[in-house]
């Protein structure tokens, strides 16, 4: 059994659509590093969605105009929905900030991130026992 958790982190930056290539290219390596730091830390218990690593060939078709923003972010939110816990890590576009509130209304529980992650493990380990606990059957919180 996996609990299924939903990294954010700004892609595109502060720049916004107005991002050069260097800034995207930067800001995804360290989204996919984080992430995939994160799953290595908690290991297979933990299904860790990181948009940063599937963003290449959708950040081409916005920039080539076959995709809208929207379009791009209500599939994310579909992806929030169906998560256990989301994840926020660094600087809040107004995707990330998006994003975290179709979490609260949907009740999902968001950790906001510390550069040092070690920080926050006690919170995500919180959550991923949790969320076994409830999937396995028990109503109670731990």
């Amino acid at each position: 059994m996996q609990v299924k958790g939903y990294y954010s982190a700004s892609i595109r930056g502060k720049a916004g659509n107005n991002v050069t290539d260097a800034e995207y290219e930067v800001n995804l390596a360290k989204g996919i590093r984080r992430g995939r730091e994160i799953k290595r830390l908690m290991g297979e218990i933990l299904e860790l969605y990181i948009p940063h690593e599937h963003d290449a060939i959708i950040h081409r078709m916005w920039r080539n105009g076959e995709v809208r923003m929207d379009a791009i972010l209500n599939a994310d939110f579909y992806i929030v929905e169906s998560s256990d816990f989301m994840l926020v890590d660094g600087f809040q576009s107004g995707g990330v900030k998006q994003e975290i509130d179709v979490a609260n209304k949907a009740q999902i529980p968001v950790i906001f991130l510390h550069e040092d992650l070690s920080k926050d493990l006690p919170d995500i380990s919180a959550v991923v026992t949790q969320t076994l606990f409830i999937l396995e059957g028990n109503d109670a919180q731990v």
